[in-house]
């Protein structure tokens, strides 16, 4: 049994505590768009990890999608993964809350996909469409390839970066994952020497990061200097230059660090998708931003950026416990049924296509 090297597993915890910490600033209560101040600026300065997590998840995924076959288990795994922590929920919400429970939040527990979680309708497409992506870019040189990759590179992100022009977010969503899918299967094909730079990921990573701080206090400080309302910085940007430049250089430092197989790291990562499913529920979503936690509560810049580190810290780490719980009693269930159906349906292609 092939054993999971850690490195990216370690990548993807962190990836899912910088998505809770970046929601506890984006969901609650403070007008990140409102009045500069010390609250909006500490806020802002955790907003980073939110679109980051998304690309660094969507990487990992494609990682090791690419090159790789297609496999229905996969899409069954993530469909009753994701119906099974819903269906969860629903049973709690009927529990504890039956009565006051509305037709249109009883709906989104019964029916979590499509249209819940749009990240994990995004998924799906990621699975589909990652073979055939990478079949298609094996037929190309590698010159090529490397074409497709800075030509994708500056439409996608160099002029939404710089308010030339843009994009819609469902599409530029399906765009950077069809970007990511790319990207991955040129590193897999070509191992460009940079994605080979420890040195070089931790500077990317470091640049990246220093360049968003300075972007949220230049956003901040403008309206000071022109008059005009406070503007945030493009948090909400998939494909910004610096969120993707940042996303490169995690994924690059980790892809190149060592540390071996960690059991109790890989079980962790396993249940990172669930902490996704559980806070990202729009009920427990209102109840953790909104009546359980409250960022208007710190108003100096220290306390807003700290405490909202400390409190998103603890959500991720109550809804870790959750989830792995969840994992513990319905994997194998899971895996089974997702294992069956699959072959099932991988068959049914495999002899139509025969035929």
């Amino acid at each position: 049994m092939k054993v999971r090297q850690s490195n990216f597993e370690l990548l993807r915890i962190l990836s899912m505590l910088m998505i809770v910490i970046h929601h506890y600033a984006y969901h609650g209560e403070v007008d990140l768009t409102g009045a500069f101040n010390q609250q909006t600026l500490g806020l802002q300065f955790l907003t980073i990890g939110g679109n980051l997590g998304v690309l660094l998840f969507a990487m990992i995924g494609a990682y090791f999608l690419v090159g790789s076959e297609m496999k229905w288990q996969r899409i069954f795994h993530l469909f009753f993964e994701t119906y099974v922590y819903s269906w969860l929920m629903l049973i709690a919400v009927l529990l504890f809350k039956g009565e006051t429970l509305t037709i249109v939040e009883g709906l989104e527990l019964l029916i979590p996909v499509p249209g819940v979680y749009w990240f994990v309708d995004y998924y799906f497409i990621l699975i589909l469409s990652a073979p055939a992506i990478f079949t298609i870019m094996s037929s190309w040189t590698p010159k090529i390839r490397q074409a497709v990759f800075v030509l994708a590179t500056l439409i996608l992100t160099v002029g939404p970066s710089f308010h030339l022009y843009y994009f819609e977010y469902p599409i530029q969503r399906l765009m950077v994952f069809i970007y990511i899918i790319y990207t991955m299967g040129w590193v897999r094909l070509d191992a460009p020497e940079f994605f080979n730079s420890k040195r070089l990921g931790a500077k990317l990573a470091l640049a990246g990061s220093v360049f968003y701080a300075l972007s949220v206090i230049w956003y901040n400080s403008k309206p000071l200097l022109d008059g005009q309302a406070v503007e945030m910085t493009d948090y909400n940007n998939l494909a910004h230059m610096v969120l993707l430049l940042t996303a490169f250089g995690l994924f690059i430092y980790f892809k190149n660090t060592d540390i071996g197989a960690i059991n109790w790291i890989n079980q962790l990562a396993s249940a990172c998708f669930g902490v996704y499913l559980i806070h990202e529920q729009p009920m427990v979503r209102q109840f953790l931003w909104l009546n359980l936690l409250d960022n208007r509560e710190y108003d100096q810049l220290i306390p807003a950026w700290g405490m909202g580190i400390i409190n998103g810290t603890l959500v991720f780490i109550g809804c870790l416990i959750i989830s792995y719980a969840v994992q513990l009693v319905f994997r194998t269930v899971i895996n089974k049924m997702s294992h069956t159906l699959g072959v099932r349906v991988d068959q049914f292609f495999a002899r139509s296509m025969t035929k």
